[in-house]
């Protein structure tokens, strides 16, 4: 039998295009199904379906969540999120705003309401109290270190000196004298705690940084009366004041010291620096100079290498110089220092503390060396000084009787 070609579409088929359509969908499913394999985010969930035209027939159909999905959860979830924001604030606004009412309640019924001058007046009285108090606390300390330094020798005063820094304050017969410091002239530079004692010896050595600056000197009259030199020096001295003459504070005389010439050239041949001292008397410019002069010729055949001092102090008997003003006193002085350096030499007062301070204008004596007599372990005076004299009662080798120490800060 011979086989034709037919032509389908040319066959007039009727077919029902509803069914057809729906049954080629329901193919295509089925041929997708062969090939493709379901997606696991995807086949969470099935959809049943149910159609009058295939009764009893079920297929499953993948749920998909796209993108559309992923977007309503955020927008569901920003917008709990901001409806819970705002609750919170609300509750917040609600406790703060009751809290804040409290408060005005409490400061309108609690706190009194002040006017600057009221204020200031409660400033004033604080500060006042505080004023009272710090003084009650003050006098309290005092009179404790009061009560304390009563109880040793001298010790009000030096409780008082460090309580009035700007002031010299001593002993004058049985009170308390104050002398305000002149801070315009030279002030002393030695720092007490530098001075180093030797408890054995009871020589004094300057020596700051741990270094000596200091060299140890003894200042000697016939009141020592011979004296061995060399040991001396074997001892350490290395410079001496020697006194070389004086004004009778009775009689007005000038007189040479007994042992001058045999101290001076002794010391030198020991190899002791050498200075020498004149007790003055003077009451008058011409006395002073009369003085200076006595001093020049005495030294003159001797090699004089410390200063040449004007000693001035106060005597226990009646003096002829007892009567004499500040002003006369300083400027006879004056005289003899100026006479002393118009000859070459080094001029030096020599002087305590009553007379320095008390006795003499130190405005005048500016240009001129002090010595400083004052018997203590440390040094009390606010003006510039290159000699101190600690004691009056040394021991050294070679002198049988109590002798004055003295240190120089100056090299000479």
């Amino acid at each position: 039998m011979e086989l034709k070609d037919v032509d389908i579409d040319n066959l007039d088929i009727a077919v029902d295009k509803s069914i057809r359509t729906r049954f080629d969908e329901a193919e295509d499913d089925q041929v997708e199904d062969l090939f493709d394999e379901p997606d696991e985010e995807e086949t969470d969930a099935t959809e049943y379906y149910r159609d009058s035209d295939y009764a009893g027939a079920r297929y499953e159909k993948p749920v998909k969540r796209g993108p559309l999905f992923t977007v309503l959860i955020v927008i569901l979830f920003l917008l709990t999120a901001t409806g819970l924001a705002f609750a919170i604030l609300y509750a917040g606004k609600d406790i703060f705003l009751a809290r804040e009412e409290q408060i005005e309640e409490e400061v309108t019924e609690d706190t009194p309401i002040y006017s600057q001058t009221q204020l200031d007046g409660m400033i004033a009285v604080a500060v006042e109290d505080a004023k009272v108090k710090q003084a009650e606390e003050t006098s309290r300390k005092m009179e404790e270190e009061l009560r304390a330094a009563s109880e040793k020798e001298s010790g009000v005063l030096y409780m008082l000196r460090d309580y009035y820094p700007d002031d010299m304050v001593f002993i004058y017969g049985s009170y308390y004298e104050y002398y305000p410091i002149n801070r315009e002239l030279k002030q002393n530079t030695v720092d007490n705690k530098d001075l180093k004692k030797d408890e054995l010896t009871g020589y004094i050595t300057y020596e700051p940084d741990g270094t000596k600056k200091s060299h140890m000197c003894i200042d000697v009259s016939s009141f020592q009366k011979e004296i061995d030199w060399d040991k001396a020096k074997a001892a350490g001295v290395e410079y001496a004041m020697i006194r070389c003459g004086f004004r009778g504070y009775g009689s007005g005389k000038l007189v040479e010291d007994t042992y001058f010439t045999s101290n001076i050239e002794a010391a030198t041949s020991a190899g002791i620096k050498v200075g020498v001292y004149f007790f003055t008397q003077a009451t008058s410019e011409e006395e002073a100079i009369e003085e200076a002069e006595y001093a020049l010729e005495l030294i003159k055949p001797y090699e004089v290498d410390l200063p040449v001092a004007i000693d001035i102090e106060e005597i226990d008997d009646k003096a002829r110089t007892d009567n004499l003003t500040n002003e006369d006193r300083t400027n006879f002085c004056v005289a003899f220092l100026d006479k002393i350096r118009d000859a070459g030499y080094t001029p030096m007062i020599y002087s305590n503390l009553k007379y320095f301070i008390k006795r003499l204008d130190m405005d005048k004596l500016e240009a001129y060396e002090k010595w400083y007599a004052f018997y203590n372990d440390q040094i009390y005076f606010p003006y510039e000084i290159s000699m101190w004299q600690y004691t009056s009662n040394g021991t050294i080798d070679g002198i049988g009787s109590g002798v004055d120490l003295n240190i120089t800060f100056k090299d000479y």
